[in-house]
């Protein structure tokens, strides 16, 4: 399901379908501001605004991976580097909406994300990273949701660098949706952590 927006008061609040915040920075409202967004809230959300899916131009998807990865590395070598760079040829159906999302949100606010995996030790840079963000109660909880929530973790951890300001990114693609294991899990993270898991959902332009 979408997202649906919000204004009141002069601020924009965006419903998940499980929780509210603050459009501009993720922010949980107050209760009483949670209370009067829930009660703007039709039983079917009808009277809200639809959050659209994001457009993606076709003609960009088409040159992925190659040459479009490539560019991408050297274009923002703040978001990927040589380990997501060599999954790309060798999945060439998978990685370009989390790419594509990542540099949405530097694009959007200058936050960085780690693509994927993030929770695998494999990655001694992103294992480095995330130990410089995240408690040690935290970082453990991370390495763990999937055995805590029988779901993989969301696509992207995204952090404003300079910063322990942190959240999740899940990302889905024109044919995709949320699982019922997947909204579980988002709901205890939310919970648990005390963040979001911002849902980026995107489509198809034909240009």
């Amino acid at each position: 399901m979408p997202n649906y927006v919000i204004e009141l008061d002069g601020l924009r609040y965006v419903w998940t379908g499980s929780r509210w915040y603050q459009e501009r920075d993720f922010v949980t409202p107050p209760i009483v501001i949670l209370r009067r967004l829930d009660a703007l809230l039709p039983e079917d959300a009808a009277g809200a605004e639809t959050i659209a899916p994001l457009r993606c131009p076709k003609s960009l998807r088409d040159t992925w991976p190659d040459p479009l990865a490539g560019e991408w590395l050297e274009r923002y070598p703040q978001l990927f580097d040589a380990d997501d760079y060599r999954c790309t040829p060798r999945q060439p159906t998978k990685h370009f909406w989390e790419w594509y999302a990542a540099i949405h949100l530097f694009e959007r606010e200058g936050a960085y994300s780690l693509v994927e995996k993030y929770d695998c030790k494999n990655h001694p840079a992103k294992t480095a990273l995330l130990e410089s963000i995240l408690s040690e109660s935290q970082l453990d909880y991370v390495n763990t949701i999937y055995y805590r929530h029988h779901a993989q973790v969301p696509d992207l951890f995204v952090y404003m660098p300079g910063t322990r300001r942190f959240w999740f990114a899940e990302v889905k693609g024109p044919t995709d949706d949320i699982r019922p294991n997947q909204a579980a899990s988002h709901e205890a993270i939310e919970r648990d952590l005390g963040v979001p898991v911002e849902v980026l959902w995107f489509t198809l332009a034909d240009y």
